[in-house]
């Protein structure tokens, strides 16, 4: 039979609230339900209207009879009776149509009973229960309530109006005391007066303005993200303040790991931005943002791997900021941008390969920031941008393979960043500084074979980074600092023969990248950090005679390299990755004895090493590694099968076994151990008597034999 809306009146006045709620509730009946009741409520309403019409008429005639009345007021009155029962029975269908939708849920019992006796044509029973619920008295009653509800509301205002006026004298005090926590480097006590004032006031703009940028500052991120929405769609905020609190998400996504959604915060404050350059164009604070937003842009699409737009953007920013600086040329926040500029440009250039435009850039970079240190020396920016440009020029200087010059300004950096840590000791981005010149510092001291001193900075560049970490769990620039740390210590506990303890911190590297990556696979620095924890641990396999696991491991590398070289082929770091893992994944080949798999490899890695020399000559690193390759694969061609065989036995066999020599510290240790080595290769001559390899090595290791004897002996 279908069901009809029964509450049709109310839906005309009802609305949908914010919540997508109707105002009234949805009250249904089975179709035909209402008419029936219609029509027996005004069959009873019209059969007891003409009975009190009739019995009125009656009454009046025994009054006229009686001379109670004259005739020509009972023609009066009959005639107002007449009018009255007219009018009556007129409204007698919406009287009826209104009883039958009337909703029991919402009434009192007894009036439903009323209404019920009512329709049954009971109208005197109907009264008598209505009446009895003594309907004088409640109307007095609530009447009564009411009155005493507004008296209570007037006095509500009058103690909201009190509260709100003890708010803000609250709000200022707190907020002054936030002020006073901040100037004495107290952020704990500071944060605990800003989480006060949200909950005082989350709506007013001032607040959240201040709160946010507080809680951004010292990285307490999630708070951040949760109230810098608010700013952006307050209806106060204006369009200078909704482009920065964009600006501030996307800085928070960067650091978070999610960069996808800071691309996104990112565009939109550059679009407010450029509409408020182009709208007010001589504001300085207009175009010194717009600068820094393509710079943020720039950022975002060098980590995530275009670099044709991240190029495009720094060139914007530094075409941008040097127009402002020409007009002020005195004004130091655009050198300073200028010389930022120059940073990031250096930086895609040295990605591209191109080292003498990033070298041009880093020099650039250096003269700007040693100008506004020498006019600011108190500036900590300045002097934390002249550091950077230290460590910046040192990099190119290595890749270039001028170690001592790559030394000089490692040891510059690492010099001001101290400087700064020392004033400042609470300071993240200083801190953060500090383990990455120790990085960088030890770096230069493994290419020079200082292995001690390497290892004494790469343990303190770790030290950092674990409280970086353990304080700031959500910055994954920290998580994958603490990574790279574990791989500098495992790589330089490898270089010197102490397998065990690289192994546990290349586990680890793996760890941490397998996290990072898992979390954020949009990010290449994190899919490109595991690829290079395979290669370690490859190689560690192959040292500890795992050479199965070693070639799993070198598989699952060259997979992610040649994925990172197909998506980015302008990076010529990718590109020399991918040569490597070809000739270490040919080379693990050729200590299984898979000498097939293992030319094809090789030829491949030299391929590509000699069309990263042929394009970058002046690349140092490319240059070594395209002359060992040529050695190495010129020496494996001359071989015989039998040196083939050797080769084999002093790759798998003999070299972990000379490592395990210069691992041990105490001279009876190594000679224990120097004697097994003498033994394997005698016992090698045995089998290939006529090898001049095998007794070239036999003669050394004698040798060194008799000088670790000797140094017991003394």
């Amino acid at each position: 039979r279908g069901y009809e809306l029964v509450n049709e009146k109310d839906f005309e006045i009802s609305s949908i609230s914010r919540t997508g709620k109707l105002s009234v509730d949805v009250i249904l009946a089975v179709a035909g339900t209402v008419d029936e009741a219609k029509k027996a409520y005004y069959g009873v309403s019209d059969q007891a209207l003409l009975a009190g019409f009739e019995r009125e008429k009656r009454r009046l005639r025994q009054e006229v009879h009686a001379a109670k009345i004259s005739q020509g007021e009972f023609r009066t009155q009959l005639k107002d009776l007449q009018k009255a029962y007219d009018r009556q029975k007129s409204a007698l269908d919406a009287l009826a149509e209104k009883f039958a939708r009337v909703n029991f849920d919402d009434v009192e019992p007894y009036y439903e009973e009323a209404l019920r006796l009512f329709k049954d044509g009971q109208i005197d029973a109907a009264i008598t229960i209505l009446e009895n619920a003594n309907p004088a008295q409640r109307t007095f009653d609530i009447l009564r309530e009411r009155q005493r509800i507004g008296k209570a509301q007037t006095e509500l205002d009058t103690q909201r109006a009190e509260l709100e006026a003890e708010k803000k004298k609250q709000i200022a005090a707190v907020r002054l005391l936030a002020e006073m926590y901040s100037l004495k480097f107290d952020p704990v006590q500071a944060e605990a007066q800003y989480d006060q004032l949200v909950q005082l006031d989350s709506t007013d703009l001032e607040i959240l303005w201040d709160a946010a940028y507080f809680y951004k500052e010292q990285h307490r991120y999630h708070k951040a993200l949760r109230w810098y929405p608010l700013v952006i769609k307050h209806p106060l905020v204006e369009d200078w303040q909704r482009a920065n609190a964009h600006g501030y998400l996307g800085d928070l996504y960067t650091v978070i790991g999610e960069l996808p959604l800071a691309l996104v915060a990112f565009r939109q404050a550059k679009r407010i931005y450029l509409r408020l350059y182009r709208r007010g164009g001589t504001s300085i604070l207009f175009k010194d943002n717009l600068s820094v937003s393509y710079s943020r842009l720039g950022n975002t699409f060098t980590a995530i791997g275009q670099l044709d737009s991240a190029l495009t953007y720094h060139l914007r920013a530094l075409e941008l900021t040097k127009r402002h600086h020409v007009r002020y040329p005195r004004n130091a926040s655009l050198k300073s941008g200028m010389a930022i500029s120059y940073e990031k440009l250096g930086e895609i250039y040295t990605v591209l390969g191109k080292l003498d435009s990033a070298m041009t850039c880093f020099q650039e970079e250096t003269t700007l920031f040693k100008k506004l240190h020498n006019s600011y020396p108190k500036n900590t920016n300045y002097k934390n941008g002249l550091a950077i440009s230290y460590s910046k020029l040192g990099e190119t200087y290595t890749i270039l393979g001028r170690l001592d010059s790559a030394l000089f300004f490692y040891s510059q950096d690492l010099e001001l960043i101290k400087e700064l840590f020392v004033a400042y000791p609470e300071n993240v981005v200083y801190k953060n500084s500090l383990a990455i010149a120790y990085d960088k510092l030890g770096d230069t001291y493994t290419e020079l074979k200082q292995l001690d001193s390497a290892l004494n900075l790469y343990q303190l560049e770790m030290g950092i980074f674990k409280e970086l970490y353990f304080a700031h769990p959500d910055n994954v620039n920290y998580e994958n600092g603490l990574a790279i740390s574990c791989e500098k210590l495992g790589q330089t506990y490898a270089i010197q023969g102490q397998l065990d303890s690289s192994l546990i911190y290349f586990q680890g590297f793996i760890q941490l990248m397998q996290k990072l990556y898992f979390n954020y696979p949009e990010n290449i620095k994190f899919k490109n950090g595991l690829s290079i924890a395979h290669e370690r641990l490859g190689a560690i396999c192959i040292e500890i005679g795992q050479f199965d696991s070693a070639l799993i491991h070198f598989q699952i590398r060259l997979g992610h390299a040649e994925e990172l070289y197909t998506l980015y082929n302008d990076k010529v770091s990718f590109k020399n990755g991918q040569a490597i893992d070809y000739w270490k994944l040919g080379d693990s080949h050729f200590r299984l004895g898979r000498q097939g798999n293992t030319y094809n490899l090789f030829q491949k890695a030299i391929q590509l090493s000699s069309e990263l020399v042929e394009q970058f000559p002046r690349h140092k690193e490319f240059q070594r590694n395209f002359n060992f390759m040529q050695y190495k694969f010129t020496q494996m061609e001359n071989m015989s099968q039998e040196d083939m065989k050797v080769e084999i036995a002093l790759l798998n066999i003999v070299e972990p076994m000379k490592q395990q020599v210069q691992a041990a510290i105490k001279p009876d240790e190594k000679v224990a151990l120097q004697e097994k080595v003498v033994e394997q290769l005698l016992s090698l001559v045995e089998e290939y008597p006529n090898n001049l390899r095998l007794r070239t090595n036999l003669g050394k290791a004698e040798g060194n034999l008799t000088w670790y004897q000797l140094m017991i002996d003394e």
